[in-house]
């Protein structure tokens, strides 16, 4: 989790912030509030929206971050704040009922010419392609993936002006790497068909990750350890096979939004 937290760092805030004109940081799916934690220390204002209530009540009594129990439509309809610099929203299009609506609320929530940046499941990626439906990211919980066009389409079609997109976690499977994940992806089917894969899911995560559901045993990112990152185009991930391409496992998207009577938002 605390290398999770700081790729996020690396991968969408940091970019996010060269074009952003303040501090003030939505995260919309916030979990249990280990960015925001982070992100206070480098002096940004947050607040969370994250519709899990144990997610939602840990973030509060953990971190005392203000976070919003619910979906962003929520937090709109309920009158909270908005105008934020940044809306960050990390894997969470890809599981939502209406992307145009989801895309909709987080230029609400942002103020003229506000940043949105996300990151999410690249449908074009090489793995992909690779392993077909033994790819990771082809599960019954991502309602909808996306490819760098058809992302920068709906952002457009929504009046976000699109700055950058690249792709993240760039290294391509070994020939070993998809022939092991094809065998896995046959268990996980002949489980799924006999009503076992729950069961084992939840033994295998309890033994995998047996503080996963806690915040017991997380240590906190420090200022430290922010300072010590390096830019995402300095990184190995940047640096790997797929990344010229956008081939890699996920795309980020960092999008301005801007007046519809004036395209460039200026």
């Amino acid at each position: 989790m605390r290398k999770r937290v700081l790729a996020q760092i690396q991968r969408l805030v940091l970019p996010a912030g060269q074009y952003a004109s303040g501090k003030r940081l939505v995260e919309i799916g916030s979990a249990r509030g280990h960015l925001l934690a982070a992100l206070q220390q480098m002096g940004y204002d947050v607040q969370g929206v994250e519709p899990s209530t144990t997610a939602a009540a840990q973030s509060r009594a953990t971190y005392r971050v203000p976070v919003f129990e619910g979906t962003a439509e929520q937090y709109l309809c309920a009158g909270y704040p908005r105008n934020f610099d940044i809306a960050l929203a990390s894997t969470v299009i890809e599981h939502v009922d209406a992307p145009d609506v989801f895309v909709d609320a987080c230029a609400s929530l942002l103020k003229p010419n506000g940043i949105l940046v996300m990151d999410m499941p690249n449908i074009d990626s090489f793995n992909a392609q690779a392993v077909g439906p033994a790819w990771e990211m082809y599960q019954k919980y991502h309602i909808y993936l996306f490819a760098p066009s058809s992302i920068a389409l709906l952002l457009e079609k929504r009046h976000f002006q699109v700055l950058r997109i690249f792709s993240s976690d760039n290294s391509p499977l070994t020939i070993r790497q998809s022939r092991e994940r094809k065998k896995m992806h046959q268990r996980l089917l002949l489980l799924d068909r006999t009503g076992l894969y729950p069961l084992v899911r939840s033994w295998y995560r309890r033994r995998k990750y047996p503080l996963s559901d806690t915040h017991h045993g997380f240590q906190a990112i420090t200022r430290e350890e922010i300072a010590r990152l390096e830019s995402w185009e300095n990184s190995r991930d940047a640096k790997a096979p797929l990344t010229a391409q956008q081939r890699g496992d996920h795309i980020v998207v960092i999008a301005r939004k801007v007046d519809p009577l004036c395209p460039l938002g200026v």
